[in-house]
């Protein structure tokens, strides 16, 4: 089985991509960039399984939010790892494996010493 690789450092919130990684892994990389299409749009939210605490209610799907900041950088991992899986000849592709992990948090400059980061590995693969 060929798989094709897309990783990065973004500076998101990690709790957003966890919930965002759970709502796509598994998903057909077309079906996946149409719900984060979506998302940026604010027409489907995003269920908050795990880190719902502010999280209000969504109809149809209890705790929700619309993460779109972190949809948008999933969205571009999501269209590199494509792009690289159609270099690699794999057609009708699908998320085999997606990550999400916290980075380090410390940084140099004006904005101070923390701040949010996450790293995100993507992994597309053909069925």
């Amino acid at each position: 089985m060929k798989e094709a690789v897309a990783r990065g450092t973004k500076q998101i919130s990690w709790k957003q991509s966890v919930e965002i990684a759970s709502m796509i892994r598994g998903k057909k990389t077309e079906t996946a960039k149409k719900m984060l299409e979506k998302v940026i749009k604010m027409e489907m939210p995003v269920k908050f399984k795990r880190f719902n605490e502010s999280a209000g209610h969504r109809s149809g799907i209890g705790p929700g939010k619309y993460p779109v900041k972190a949809s948008h950088e999933i969205l571009q991992l999501l269209k590199s790892a494509e792009a690289n899986a159609q270099h690699q000849g794999i057609s009708n592709s699908k998320i085999t494996h997606i990550i999400t992990s916290k980075c380090s948090t410390r940084r140099y400059g004006r904005q101070g010493w923390k701040g949010k980061r996450t790293y995100i590995e993507v992994k597309v693969g053909n069925d």
